[in-house]
């Protein structure tokens, strides 16, 4: 057995290969291995978790058997009890998480509600804050999914890009929570533009003018082309109506 620690309260039991530092550190440890709580009362309540790294104060401190996480910042981790293999880094993050595993969370209260959502990846200040139980989630810039709480299978990235985000597989891009210039519907494949977060078909834009910026003019009504293709030139608009097979129509001036 290897045990180094330095602090007031010091445990009954130790297991091995454990490093603690801090009042309280450690203090209802009994057989955990591969530890290092480092803070005032870090991995306080600790059991039989193992592999675990707490720094600052109250890091993890609700965890009894959880193993393979890191937590870094006060009371980041705080109420994880058996939750493993999660990363927090911040000051509270991923704080009332509780069974919640696989999840990274990182910056200030990034998934601080966090309690059973797992395989979440959190990146900001307040990222993914309000999430409870949703899963699987990509959330990147502060304040982005901050509303999220059992959504699943999300992604928002940008300044509070769908902060207000609500159901699952939405995608946001944004730098606002009032200014989304890519919304995303991964269940119905929709893809709505410019601030379009009610997209009504596979590609849904929220303007008055679509640009082509390159003229193409096909060689014959037989040129390879696939159905639906459109392309312009100075005097017809073509559109592949079958493979293979184009129509045009002329176009003037007025």
């Amino acid at each position: 057995m290897i045990y180094n620690y330095i602090g007031y309260g010091h445990p009954t039991t130790f297991g091995s290969y454990n490093t603690g530092f801090g009042f309280d550190v450690f203090k209802s440890y009994t057989t955990g291995d591969y530890n290092s709580f480092f803070g005032y009362q870090a991995g306080y309540t600790n059991t039989t978790g193992q592999c675990n790294n707490f720094f600052g104060c109250g890091a993890g401190y609700g965890n009894t058997t959880g193993d393979s996480n890191s937590f870094f910042g006060h009371q980041a981790g705080h109420n994880n009890t058996t939750g493993h293999r999660n990363n927090f880094f911040g000051h509270g993050a991923g704080h009332n998480n509780t069974t919640g595993h696989r999840n990274n969370f990182f910056g200030c209260g990034a998934g601080y509600n966090n309690t059973t959502g797992y395989s979440n990846n959190f990146f900001g200040h307040g990222a993914g804050h309000n999430n409870t139980t949703g899963h699987y989630n990509s959330f990147f810039g502060c304040g982005a999914g901050y509303g999220n709480t059992t959504g699943g299978y999300n992604v928002c990235i940008g300044y509070n890009a769908g902060y207000n985000i609500s159901g699952s597989n939405k995608l946001y891009i944004a730098n606002s929570d009032t200014n989304t210039l890519i919304y995303g519907d991964f269940a119905n494949d929709y893809i709505g533009l410019i601030d379009n977060t009610s997209p009504t078909a596979a590609l849904d834009i929220n303007s008055d003018i679509v640009r082509l910026r390159t003229a193409k003019t096909p060689a014959t009504a037989g040129a390879a082309g696939n159905a639906g293709n459109i392309c312009w030139d100075a005097n017809y608009i073509y559109i592949c109506v079958d493979t293979n097979t184009w129509k045009r129509v002329g176009i003037a001036t007025w």
